[in-house]
């Protein structure tokens, strides 16, 4: 068995591009690779949102700590 030099897009991956109902923000692409602006933009609001409840000690599932 030879190994092809280039690597192959798994065609499962394929099918999911194209024959999606959900709306690409929904389910936003798994692969690395350029994307739009406002999807990273978003995705540093997330991450930061979640990072400084972490700094405060804040609980996003409970809440405050203290209680």
């Amino acid at each position: 068995m030879e190994l092809e030099d280039e690597p192959q897009v798994d065609p499962h991956y394929l099918e999911l591009l194209h024959g999606s109902k959900l709306p690409q923000a929904y389910l936003p692409p798994a692969m690395r690779g350029p994307q739009k602006p406002w999807v990273r933009t978003s995705a540093a609001v997330v991450v930061s949102c979640f990072l400084g409840a972490t700094t405060c000690g804040v609980c996003l599932t409970y809440g405050l700590s203290h209680f």
